[in-house]
């Protein structure tokens, strides 16, 4: 297949990576450095909004040796005729996805050097990529553990960009493109089980996914509200328990919960980071604003990573403790500095998702974009270009490499903390930790970022501005002064100005001094109109007029997933209104892996049409298997991809996929569907 970028360039897509209900992932021939993601069915609305992630890139951190912190958009792609059909971005090699890292087996598997200061850097590096996206007024939205990948040092990549939050300023516009996905595990209380198309993502929401995430990489992979049940019955889900706030370790859990057992306590955690987490889950669950920001938990990382030691069986933890928390030593030694992981390549090297579900064909590197946990698919190239199917070597855990001195010095000896790699690097700097087999944790540059990409051009022009005015009011009031007089002798008083001659110049110099207010206003308002905007987009709760514009007929979109039987919405129609119905995107199929994957079309085969009705166990024996059906009271009917009905009766509006009760274990993937529901006509 051969496509366009912008600039009319052809590109030769090459083998499959990886395939889902949003698109296919394909290597670029001759561009070992890109990805192509091409979307099936095509999504032209995605057009603007990656233009607009094209021209406006984060400062994002790690770009040391090419890596790439955040896979963003890198360029656009077209058909022949101009049609928009996806998006280049990074390859992304000998990466895993973050789930490998914080659960211990995996890690075990994949990445077996990897200790506590592996963890603390992976961890440091995953805030500072988010607190850069923040930096630029981008959400991530969809933060969880399926669309961060890590590299062997402890390097990370932020992939599935073109489903984050982005926010354009047109004039007097504000144009929002929301992250229409998300997962309840990493959901902040005040999202749970709302429709995250209709809600404005903000950076307080992605302060809960990242709390969460970091929780498990430093807690050997338990998930914050996963807890021992103290009370009766069954014990409520991961996301009720969210929405609650049963945070377990808080110091009076609101309910009735408490720490799981085989898990190290928070006090095990330095105590800037203890303070963190229950900021994040107890104050932050009454208030999101108290959830600390990514550049917070940044600086906390590298507070706790530098207070890092080890006692003399090479068990690395946190200095504020007295004694080894795993074994009790109380001796504190310094790692050797000879020693250097030798974490092999991982396993896994997975290519960018192409969506929710994707699955890759055999052979490929990828891994599923937006599993429940990532599974690797298949086992990844080596280096030199050999299939890595075996197990690596369990490799020993040894100390960290110590930063090496400047040429022609010793090195400084060390106490009783290990030493640690430089925390940041130069951009494009090649420090000695990294090489020659960079398996050292790594960094990449931090910086002061802009909350806007024009934010100091804005601030120089309005300085150079207000010099404008102060030098013209200042001739302004020069020219309104006497000029000195030169001659020594008295000369005689001038005569007098009439009348009409002092009305006309002061009349100028009102009009003048009015011209330049009127210039200024404009120029000023002109200058801070950006600002205003991005102040105001940040309070929708405020001004909710300012999020989007509502449509007269009240939209919905209900996710049906092919899993499950009826799916209970809380659209109330009355008998007479007018439904209509639209399929959005997505795909499912009635037998995985061996039917073809379909819309809410279904396949050609109906029950009733070709065996008797006793053994049409279908909610709807009369329309296609696979197909999407809605019940609206006891009445069941099809559901048209593009059309709309009159209700007969009126109830509760379900919906579901046309197969057996007994046949929704076998089946996979869902469908979005927007509905709209028109008032009913008198």
């Amino acid at each position: 297949m051969i496509l366009y970028d912008s600039r009319r360039t052809a590109l030769t897509l090459g083998r499959l990576l990886a395939r889902g209900g949003e698109g296919s992932v394909y290597l670029v021939e001759g561009r070992p450095g890109l990805l192509a993601k091409v979307y099936t069915p095509a999504k032209p609305d995605y057009e603007p909004k990656l233009t607009r992630m094209r021209q406006n890139p984060p400062l994002a951190p790690g770009q040391t040796g090419g890596h790439h912190a955040i896979a963003w958009p890198a360029d656009l792609l077209y058909d022949n005729g101009g049609a928009f059909l996806g998006y280049l971005m990074p390859h992304v090699q000998h990466a895993v996805p973050l789930f490998d890292v914080f659960n211990p087996r995996r890690r075990a598997q994949t990445l077996p050097a990897f200790d506590s200061r592996y963890l603390h850097r992976t961890a440091r590096n995953l805030a500072a990529a988010v607190a850069a996206l923040h930096a630029r007024d981008y959400v991530i939205g969809d933060l969880n553990e399926s669309n961060v990948l890590v590299t062997p040092t402890a390097l990370v990549t932020l992939i599935d960009t073109d489903s984050f939050q982005v926010i354009e300023h047109r004039q007097a516009q504000i144009v929002i493109y929301p992250c229409p996905v998300g997962k309840p595990e990493y959901t902040p209380p005040e999202l749970q089980g709302k429709t995250f198309i209709r809600e404005m993502r903000q950076a307080e929401h992605d302060r809960f996914g990242l709390a969460v995430l970091i929780f498990q990489l430093l807690m050997a992979g338990s998930h914050p509200y996963r807890s021992r049940w103290l009370g009766a019955g069954d014990p409520p889900a991961v996301a009720e328990k969210i929405a609650r706030g049963w945070f377990p370790y808080a110091k009076a859990p609101a309910g009735p919960v408490a720490p799981p057992s085989l898990v190290p306590p928070l006090e095990w955690l330095h105590p800037t980071l203890a303070d963190l987490m229950r900021r994040s889950f107890e104050g932050g669950h009454l208030d999101a604003r108290l959830r600390p920001a990514a550049a917070e938990w940044t600086d906390a990382l590298a507070e706790a990573e530098q207070a890092l030691v080890a006692c003399p069986k090479g068990h690395i933890y946190s200095g504020h403790l007295r004694t080894c928390p795993v074994c009790g030593s109380h001796g504190r030694v310094t790692a050797p500095q000879s020693s250097r992981p030798t974490s092999p390549t991982p396993r896994v090297a997975p290519a960018q998702s192409a969506g929710r579900g994707a699955s890759a064909p055999s052979g490929s590197t990828a891994t599923s974009g937006r599993g429940n946990s990532p599974t690797p698919r298949s086992a990844s190239a080596s280096p030199g270009g050999a299939s890595q199917t075996s197990p690596p070597r369990p490799a020993t855990r040894p100390a960290p490499q110590p930063a090496t001195s400047p040429a022609g010095s010793s090195p400084r000896p060390t106490a009783s903390r290990p030493t640690t790699p430089p925390p940041w690097g130069r951009p494009g700097s090649s420090p000695s930790w990294a090489r020659p087999r960079g398996v050292t944790p790594s960094m990449g540059p931090t910086a002061t970022l802009p909350r806007s990409p024009f934010g100091g051009v804005r601030s120089q022009i309005r300085w150079e501005w207000l010099k404008a005015l102060m030098v013209t009011w200042l001739m302004l009031q020069l020219g309104l002064q006497p000029q000195p007089r030169t001659a020594p002798t008295p000369v005689p008083p001038p005569a007098p100005v009439p009348a009409s001659t002092r009305r006309s110049r002061w009349a100028t110099v009102k009009r003048t001094a009015a011209l330049v207010t009127v210039a200024g206003a404009l120029g000023a308002s002109a200058l801070f109109a950006g600002d205003i905007q991005a102040w105001l987009a940040t309070r929708p709760a405020l001004l909710p007029s300012i999020t989007a514009s509502s449509p007269a007929i009240p939209t919905h979109i209900v996710l049906v997933d092919a899993r499950q039987g009826w799916y209970q919405t809380s659209l109330n129609v009355e008998a007479g209104t007018r439904v209509d119905f639209e399929w959005v995107d997505g795909r499912w199929t009635t037998q995985t892996g061996q039917a073809p994957i379909t819309g809410p079309e279904g396949t050609n085969f109906v029950c009733s049409q070709q065996l008797p009705p006793s053994q049409c166990a279908e909610p709807l024996p009369g329309a296609p298997r696979g197909s999407l059906i809605a019940r609206l009271g006891d009445q069941v009917f099809s559901v048209p991809a593009s059309g709309y009905i009159i209700a007969s009766q009126s109830g509760a509006l379900a919906f579901r996929i046309n197969d057996a009760d007994a046949g929704l274990s076998d089946n996979d993937g869902q469908v979005r569907v927007k509905v709209k529901l028109s008032p009913k006509t008198p």
